[in-house]
């Protein structure tokens, strides 16, 4: 991947510009790992549900990644010894701040939260005491509530607990951990080296897709998060397909991976500009912009807004006529086809060629089995 190695200098003294470390306790727990961008109406309220945890004892490890609204100054209000505050001179990205914060981190587990949603009360402590009696999880997810800019609770989102049918899941393009309710050993998230810097959306998905090979993963059937939806950012900020485009990018690396070995920088950029120049040429991002206006026709029908609800859902049919047939036969969209794979294997051939059956090629990634 193009980041560097995440290094671990959570042991280390750093007088590094940016980072203000507080006296907090050097041996948490718990590191709690948050990137900030332009959250100011809601960072108060984020932060406090962290700060308010109950149960073992954690540090708040945040990176204020140079927005544009007032949230650095609601940052530098908070005194809270469990603070450590990293500050960015430009944006760099969600993965890149997670990772420069990840460098910080001092728990044992790792949990995240974004700085727009809320962790109800016994989150922390009830992901611990699941790892603490699991050794064979790696890392572990929540249910979730979905919230509006106003706080007003949607739809109640829970996932499934066995780490065979989250891979099965994964390896179908759903998402059946949230990204904001995790908490993951910190030994497994070095291990896969953090997120890779060159996702600009689905980080989230890429990382799955690494540590699901290695590591098994699970939920607690239990919404402890409440994630926000604000606005018409969900329907505005995708409707070009870029998550999916990047999520069917971390496929198509594994399988490239599986071929030829672990991918350094300048091939995992090659990959990326073949699998973006297919998914232009195709209709898989109005499929995507599809699935966000059904979500939001859903989100809409569970707060009462029902002739909303209804026009978006008539939106995504017209967009999207074969989610109809999918979902009475399958119950969802298919999208990642086994012709699809197979045009992800072409695209590795082309842009990366076809590798020595002669020579075996060891990489630290195994891949789990595709279908």
């Amino acid at each position: 991947m193009p980041n560097d190695v995440v290094r671990d200098i959570s042991t280390e003294v750093s007088e590094e510009r940016g980072v203000k470390r507080r006296s907090a306790s050097s041996n948490p727990t718990v590191s709690i790992l948050m990137s900030v961008y332009n959250d100011a109406q809601f960072i108060a309220e984020s932060m406090e549900s962290i700060l308010s945890q109950d149960g073992p004892e954690c540090e708040f490890v945040i990176v204020d990644d140079a927005g544009t609204d007032n949230s650095s100054a609601i940052l530098d209000s908070h005194s809270d010894p469990r603070i450590t505050l990293i500050r960015h001179d430009g944006n760099r990205g969600l993965a890149a701040s997670l990772n420069h914060g990840l460098r910080y981190c001092r728990g044992k587990y790792i949990a995240r939260q974004d700085g727009d949603d809320v962790s109800g009360p016994g989150r922390i402590r009830k992901q611990v005491a699941l790892l603490e009696h699991h050794p064979e999880i790696a890392y572990l997810g929540t249910g979730l509530i979905v919230i509006n800019e106003q706080g007003k609770q949607g739809r109640k989102y829970l996932f499934p607990e066995e780490p065979e049918e989250i891979r099965k899941q994964v390896r179908n393009l759903m998402t059946p951990l949230a990204h904001p309710t995790l908490m993951f050993r910190r030994e497994a998230l070095l291990a896969v080296n953090g997120y890779d810097e060159l996702f600009k959306k689905s980080e989230d998905y890429d990382l799955h897709m690494r540590l699901l090979a290695r590591f098994n993963a699970s939920n607690i059937r239990e919404p402890l998060v409440r994630l926000r939806l604000r606005g018409q950012s969900m329907q505005n900020s995708d409707s070009s397909g870029e998550c999916l485009k990047y999520a069917l990018f971390a496929h198509a690396k594994q399988l490239a991976e599986c071929k030829l070995g672990t991918l350094q920088g300048s091939a995992e950029q090659l990959l990326l500009v073949g699998i973006s120049e297919w998914f232009q040429q195709g209709t898989l991002g109005r499929c995507w912009k599809a699935g966000i206006d059904r979500r939001m026709a859903l989100e809409k029908f569970v707060q009462g807004q029902r002739w909303l609800g209804l026009i978006e859902f008539v939106q995504a049919v017209v967009e999207d006529p074969r989610w109809v047939t999918d979902f009475i036969v399958h119950g969802r969209r298919i999208i990642l086809t086994p012709s699809m794979r197979k045009q992800m294997e072409a695209i590795i051939d082309r842009v990366l060629g076809k590798p020595d059956p002669f020579i075996a090629r060891e990489f630290e990634i195994q891949p789990f089995p595709y279908l």
